[in-house]
């Protein structure tokens, strides 16, 4: 076994500590004065869709759709680089839709007739938010395209979408409020010789939103106690829980990277994010486990190497390993961000380059600050340790 080390990945800590450090700092104060550019999937609201011909000045449009709705909205355009074709994109604040009981009533009754078989009724005790009506249903319902196109000739709307809950039998109809019509007026009307078109919407209530972050959030703090159990069982003999706990603070620096990378491109935060996090935590996780476990092998066989050659030595055995990982994932992820640019696929784009920072920074973090940090906290127990023994 070969010890000559040429580097020293404990030394170097602190330096990817602070560098980490103010990546944290710098990224946190983006986020106050800029904020984040969240998506309605956490927050709520309507995104409209247009294409157009000609140019426009987004500011012009932005104070017409601001006259037609009496709010802030968001205005961006996007570009198909392929194809040279424009389009809108017109987000609006979640807003309360006035969703009368005749509108309710005439919901049901398409429901009824189109679903005959599922005994559809209103649910007694649902409040009706934003611009959702719940109701009840049996059995479960296969297709509900065909229910959305009837309940739109009736109700003389489009945008309708209609969703449902299988585990607690909940139908959900989502409809657009009057606002977006409003906006498509004004549009057509402001900016009439451009041919403005609405091509798509979306929708999405506050309350749904905020059951989605919070979703979320459960499934990002359950993956991070199952990797510190992971981690604690499978390397218990080399220090388990607390390799685990710096695994995980490992993890964390990756997700937050990704998370940093999305508020200063100011790319939207949408509900591809969470695909972008829980990738990010399984690839660095990969690269802190090859660690670990060159740790673990090289202990077994070497017991009486000292702690800090043993980490240096086994990080430096699986360097080659992990870097060419990530270098293929890398360049793979990069080919993706090329086609969204190209081709003017913004949600893509919003998802491949946190993606991209993420995994680099899962290379640097096993490779450069779980181990070391765990060596640090060692040492640091380990010193504790004797001075109790000392004192007896």
């Amino acid at each position: 076994m070969q010890n000559n080390i040429t580097f020293d990945f404990i030394k170097n800590r602190k330096i990817w500590l602070s560098i980490y450090a103010v990546i944290i700092v710098a990224a946190i104060v983006v986020l106050t004065v800029f904020g984040a550019n969240l998506s309605i999937d956490f927050k709520g609201g309507t995104v409209l869709n247009y294409s157009f011909e000609g140019s426009l000045d987004l500011e012009k449009v932005e104070t017409a759709v601001n006259e037609a709705v009496g709010q802030s909205v968001a205005v961006s355009e996007n570009t198909n680089f392929a194809t040279g074709e424009k389009s809108l994109v017109i987000t609006l604040p979640s807003v309360k839709a006035s969703v009368t009981d005749t509108t309710k009533a005439e919901i049901l009754k398409v429901l009824n007739s189109n679903l005959t078989s599922n005994k559809v009724a209103a649910k007694a005790d649902a409040n009706t938010d934003d611009n959702n009506v719940l109701f009840s249903f049996e059995g479960s319902i296969k297709e509900t395209n065909t229910v959305t196109k009837k309940l739109e000739e009736a109700l003389g709307l489009t945008g309708i979408t209609v969703s449902q809950d299988v585990g607690t039998k909940t139908l959900t109809v989502s409809v657009p409020s009057a606002i977006a019509s409003s906006v498509s007026a004004k549009l057509a009307k402001t900016f009439a010789d451009n041919k403005i078109t609405n091509i798509g919407s979306n929708t999405v209530s506050g309350t749904i939103a905020s059951n989605f972050f919070l979703k979320c959030l459960v499934a990002v703090l359950l993956a991070g106690i199952l990797v510190v159990a992971y981690v604690g069982i499978r390397f218990r003999k080399i220090g388990g829980v607390s390799a685990g706990m710096f695994a995980l603070l490992a993890l964390f620096l990756d997700c937050f990277m990704a998370f940093a990378a999305s508020i200063f491109f100011r790319l939207e935060i949408d509900s591809n994010f969470m695909s972008v996090i829980l990738t990010t935590l399984g690839y660095s996780l990969n690269d802190t486990i090859v660690v670990y476990d060159r740790i673990r092998e090289n202990n077994k066989f070497y017991p009486e190497m000292e702690l800090r050659e043993l980490i240096n030595t086994s990080v430096k055995q699986s360097l080659g390993r992990t870097i060419k990982t990530t270098v293929a994932t890398f360049l793979a992820i990069i080919a993706i961000v090329v086609v969204a640019e190209f081709f003017g696929l913004s949600t893509l784009r919003s998802f491949a380059i946190p993606m991209a920072v993420g995994i680099l920074s899962g290379c640097i973090t096993s490779v450069c600050l779980s181990s070391p940090l765990w060596y640090s906290w060692k040492k640091y127990a380990d010193a504790r340790k004797a001075l109790k023994e000392a004192k007896k």
